[in-house]
């Protein structure tokens, strides 16, 4: 009997093993399919101008938008979560369920409009994040490589004026870098991501990092409040690297620098950032929503154009 437990198991892990070399995720289908030139793959810019709608960013081709995330309680046992990945079809014709992703043209940085995220609070019994967030894949960011980016938001203040209250509210995750890797993918997609909150200014972490390393915020060079409802432009370069002496972050927010660390940029050698996720990953609070505009950002493998 034990004998064949062991053989069992010894089945069971090589079955694992194949289906990790054959699976393919969504996003690596994408890469099969999309004819992306290496000196473009890292670049991408976007106004969310010539759109008539937030589907129209989807494009055919894949010189768009890839992913739409939308994550919520609907406070409704029958319909706890709502996932969009890839087949967005199902997210743009069904009813809203709390949290959106919308053109926006009264509140834009720059031209007729902007994109607009809305999340819901995620409830009391909730134990999830409420996100809204869209994501451009594709990218090939390795190991001494420069991720340079560059966007405007527009974080929206809490109904609230009370300063009290400012300091219970919770971050929310508003820009990554992420990396799909298929024998990690049950333990989340790693990379570094920018948070936001009402009291420390901008915040950088590493999130869902295997082999474990230290994940605490980066120190900021001077506490710089973050102004709301009012456009805000956040810059980020990553030097990235598996090694602590050769990485390199810096973050600036209306061009002061508020990051400045010499870090280990990679969780491994030989990890590649493809993912671009920008919106509102992570609303964590009970009590408020959150919304927040993006116009006009960039990503480059070269330094911005002062």
């Amino acid at each position: 009997m034990i004998k064949r437990f062991f053989q069992f198991l010894v089945l069971a892990f090589f079955i694992w093993v194949g289906y990790l070399v054959v699976y393919k995720s969504p996003e690596q289908k994408l890469m099969d399919e999309a004819v992306l030139s290496q000196e473009t793959k890292n670049t991408f810019t976007e106004g969310f101008e010539k759109v008539n709608s937030f589907s129209d960013l989807f494009k055919e081709d894949w010189s768009g938008w890839h992913e739409i995330i939308v994550q919520n309680n609907s406070f409704s046992v029958r319909r706890p979560i709502r996932y969009c990945m890839i087949n967005m079809a199902s997210c743009l014709t069904s009813e809203r369920l709390g949290n959106y992703i919308e053109i926006e043209k009264n509140i834009r940085r720059r031209g007729a409009q902007s994109l607009k995220f809305y999340a819901a609070p995620f409830g009391k019994k909730w134990f999830g994040d409420s996100r809204a967030a869209i994501r451009r894949q594709l990218f090939d960011f390795k190991k001494d490589d420069d991720i340079y980016f560059t966007g405007w938001f527009y974080f929206k203040g809490p109904d609230t004026d009370k300063a009290s209250e400012l300091q219970n509210l919770n971050h929310s995750l508003f820009l990554s870098f992420r990396s799909y890797n298929n024998s990690l993918r049950n333990f989340g997609e790693p990379g570094p991501a920018l948070f936001f909150n009402f009291r420390n200014s901008i915040s950088l972490r590493f999130d869902n990092w295997l082999p474990a390393i230290d994940n605490a915020e980066q120190d900021l060079l001077e506490r710089v409040n973050t102004p709301l409802n009012e456009w805000v432009e956040i810059k980020m370069h990553l030097k990235l690297s598996d090694k602590p002496s050769e990485g390199l972050i810096e973050v600036w927010m209306n061009d002061k620098k508020i990051i400045a660390e010499r870090a280990k940029t990679l969780p491994t050698p030989n990890m590649v950032y493809s993912i671009l996720e920008v919106g509102i990953g992570s609303n964590l609070n009970q009590e408020e929503s959150q919304t927040m505009y993006v116009d006009n950002i960039s990503v480059s493998p070269t330094r911005f154009n002062d």
